[in-house]
């Protein structure tokens, strides 16, 4: 299992790695972006966002959490709530483009 997860880690960074037009056809949300860098500066592992996301009754993987701030895969209106709360930061926040 260890290994298929490694697999698609590198399949799906590889996949975004395509050049530009390959990063555009495949973004699925805009605040993946955000919500990594807020994760990173706060020193949280995405297995920490996850487990607190887990505490509020939603689950998810930290590997869709990664595919989120890869901006490949799309997030739902709850999980970006939570998210923001976990982060201690307005989803407004999320949104901005640095």
């Amino acid at each position: 299992m260890h290994v298929v997860h490694n697999e698609i880690h590198v399949i799906a960074y590889n996949l975004i790695g395509g050049g530009d037009m390959m990063k555009e056809l495949f973004r699925n949300n805009i605040t993946g972006r955000q919500i990594h860098a807020f994760r990173m500066k706060q020193g949280l592992s995405r297995g920490d966002i996850c487990h607190s996301m887990r505490t509020q009754g939603i689950y998810m993987s930290r590997f869709s959490l990664f595919l989120i701030e890869m901006q490949v895969a799309q997030i739902y209106d709850r999980e970006l709530y939570t998210i923001s709360r976990i982060l201690h930061v307005s989803i407004d926040e999320l949104f901005l483009r640095k």
